[in-house]
């Protein structure tokens, strides 16, 4: 059963191997060969190399075992491609059958029979046969029935024809060749392809060459050479003058017909009744042979009809072929292009502006490109030249009485300009746009054609310089110190600051304000004069710190600081830090008994480090004066020598009180304080008894009572 796979054809044979053991001489069964194999199968060329072993015989003699066996070919075919090498010769007998030959199934188609004789020492001689299927192997190429091909067909032929079983589009199965798109013989009037066919192994292939030759139809409309068709006309040209001539042929190369041309106008056009196409359509004619296309009237820049379609007519050129009565003609036989005819003009027209005098305004100090603002009627710089092309290609430039003036601007656009267009005026340098200096300027602006320079036009432009607060309030310093005595009277003036600014007018005008303190103090919003709101204590507030605003007419505010010290005034009295110090001293002792030494200390508030606040420590009028010392510096209280308690009033019930005066070194009055110490002197077991009278003499009762 022949089947396919893959584009490769493949034979399947249903095989029967009869196994033959033919006895040749004597009548017993033994020896005989092992049935297997019965057959072999092989790959063909160099997948078998010769001295590939292909199989092994067996044969047994049970009988006679020692008997020798011999295994050989019997016939050419066997012995062409195959040998026997035998290594045992006694049952069982073994031989080796090797390849001596290379494999082609083509030639043996795909079997060979090989036969075996097997012989014994006694005479005994059988037969075996194997068969040897060889595989088959990718070896041959396929081959084309002739080298080349060559065919003809029309460029209409429809997709999909079939053509020739070789390519257009190639059906790798069979071969045809298919047209996949549309010939055009006037694009490409032939086709060569190389031929590829190779079997499904894909190591074979052979190469053969296709010609295809594509047959002309008239299906090709006519077309025009020298495109695009555009003319310069100048005005004043006159009736039947020639512009231009168009030219067409057929498209169909090798049988072409004639053409004949005419102009086309659109209904849309005409029926609307669209005056720039209706004036173009009255003002041409061609010459449906030749193609020369002339004027039928007069051509003038200044007319309306002109000036409506900026110079510009758009002609429509249509071209037909004159067709042949036995030729079928396939496709389209006419062909259009647009003409464009330009009407040009003679320069007799000059730029002329709008306006003869603009009026501007600018802030001084404004940024470089900033645009003049105008402020009459004219919103904007309009020039006009009625003149096309390059006859109204003008540039403008700016003129001042002041050549420095001029720097300040900039006209824009400061390239050329076509027929019309707007220009502005920008600020170039602003370093001469200062208020201060000037509040109005004037400049020219001129507009001189490019193609010629007589045809110029001049506009003013008056422009109005606004005043802008550019400049911040400047205080003569960043930082201000003043000083006051402590207690001066409200409305003492503390300082007086002032801070200027450049500017003209209101923004030049200061107003001051503090910050920070304004209930302490106040300052003149006019003059900057600061004066105090209080009675000012420096033992409250010894250093007070405020901002002060400069504030222009337009708002901009600068700051400085201000440092008010207050001086110190001995106003204040040493304090003591106790009103009443105590201490215990025994009789007949300088030394006390509850501390090792007395000390007294006061402060002062007023400022320290100064007289206001230094102390000295003296001992007020007493009695006890000369018994007790003070250091005027520490407050150290020691007594100078012991005291004697019996000596002490009995009033006094031994208590010392001292007064201590605690005065400071104030230059213009010295104020003081006052504390007072209090010393118990303990009496001390110094004294023997005494009787007041050596002799005492008393009468009592006898019976009087005790006690």
């Amino acid at each position: 059963m022949d089947r396919v796979y893959q584009g490769r054809s493949f034979v399947v044979y249903m095989i029967v191997i009869e196994f033959t053991g033919l006895l040749l001489s004597g009548c017993m069964a033994n020896p005989q060969f092992r049935s297997e194999p019965q057959y072999v199968q092989f790959p063909e060329n160099r997948s078998t190399p010769i001295g590939t072993l292909l199989f092994n015989l067996t044969a047994t003699d049970i009988e006679h075992p020692s008997n020798r066996m011999t295994i050989y070919g019997n016939d050419a075919q066997t012995n062409m491609y195959v040998s026997v090498s035998q290594t045992r010769y006694t049952s069982p007998v073994i031989a080796d059958v090797h390849l001596k030959k290379p494999l082609d199934r083509e030639s043996t188609d795909g079997v060979i029979d090989l036969n075996f004789f097997l012989s014994d020492s006694i005479g005994y001689t059988i037969h075996k046969t194997v068969r040897l299927y060889i595989i088959d192997e990718c070896d041959e190429a396929p081959q084309y029935d002739r080298p080349s091909y060559t065919l003809e067909i029309n460029e209409s032929k429809d997709y999909w024809t079939k053509i020739y079983n070789g390519t257009f589009r190639m059906d790798p199965a069979n071969g045809n060749v298919y047209l996949m798109k549309s010939l055009d013989y006037e694009n490409n009037s032939f086709y060569q392809f190389t031929l590829y066919a190779h079997d499904s192994c894909g190591l074979n292939a052979v190469l053969a060459s296709l010609t295809i030759k594509v047959k002309d139809v008239q299906d090709q409309p006519p077309f025009f050479i020298g495109l695009p068709y555009m003319r310069n006309i100048p005005e004043g040209y006159y009736n039947n003058f020639s512009i231009l001539t168009v030219e067409a042929f057929d498209g169909d190369i090798d049988n072409p017909n004639k053409v004949n041309y005419s102009l086309v106008y659109t209904n849309e056009c005409l029926e609307n009744n669209n005056s720039g196409c209706v004036f173009c359509s009255k003002l041409f004619t061609i010459n449906s042979l030749t193609g020369d296309i002339t004027i039928t009237g007069s051509l003038d820049w200044e007319m309306q009809d002109v000036l409506d379609i900026y110079g510009i007519c758009n002609i429509a050129v249509k071209v037909t072929e004159i067709t042949q009565g036995n030729i079928n003609q396939v496709g389209d036989i006419q062909s259009s292009t647009n003409i464009t005819v330009k009407i040009v003009d003679e320069n007799n027209h000059s730029p002329t502006f709008e306006s003869e005098i603009y009026t501007a305004k600018i802030q001084e100090n404004a940024r470089k490109h900033t645009t003049l603002l105008l402020t009459g009627s004219e919103t904007d710089i309009n020039i006009y030249d009625k003149d096309q092309g390059i006859n109204s290609k003008f540039i403008v430039t700016l003129s001042c009485e002041n050549e420095t003036h001029c720097q300040t601007f900039a006209v824009v656009p400061d390239t050329a300009i076509f027929r019309d267009g707007v220009v502005t005026i920008r600020v170039n340098d602003s370093s001469l746009l200062d208020y201060e200096e000037r509040t109005y300027m004037t400049i020219t602006v001129i507009a001189t054609e490019t193609n010629n320079s007589n045809h110029t036009d001049t506009a003013t432009v008056m422009v109005e310089i606004e005043n802008v607060n550019e400049f911040p309030p400047v205080f003569t310093n960043g930082t201000y110190e003043a000083w006051i005595d402590e207690g001066v009277a409200i409305g003492t003036t503390v300082i007086n600051i002032t801070a200027t600014d450049s500017d003209a007018g209101l923004y030049g005008y200061i107003a001051y304000s503090l910050f920070g303190g304004n209930t302490l103090f106040s300052i003149h919003n006019e003059t900057g004069q600061v004066v105090t709101n209080y009675v000012t204590d420096r033992e409250e507030l010894p250093t007070i710190y405020l901002t002060v605003i400069a504030k222009d007419g337009g708002g901009i505010m600068t700051q400085a600081q201000l440092i008010i010290n207050v001086n110190d005034v001995n106003d204040n009295s040493p304090v003591f830090q106790q009103k009443i110090y105590s201490a215990f001293l025994e009789e007949n002792s300088t030394e006390y008994t509850n501390k090792s030494f007395l000390t007294v200390k006061a402060t002062d508030a007023d400022q320290y480090g100064t007289g206001n606040s230094e102390i000295s420590y003296t001992l007020g009028k007493s009695a006890w004066n000369t018994n007790f010392t003070i250091d005027n510096t520490t407050g150290e209280i020691r007594l100078l020598f012991p005291l004697d308690y019996e000596a002490l009033k009995d009033t006094d019930h031994g208590i010392i009180n001292l007064t201590i005066i605690a005065t400071d070194h104030g230059t213009s009055l010295p104020l003081s304080g006052n504390a007072t110490v209090t010393i118990l002197v303990q009496d001390m077991n110094d004294n023997a008894p005494v009787f007041m009278r050596m002799n005492c003499t008393e009468t009592i009762k006898e019976n009087a009572k005790n006690g």
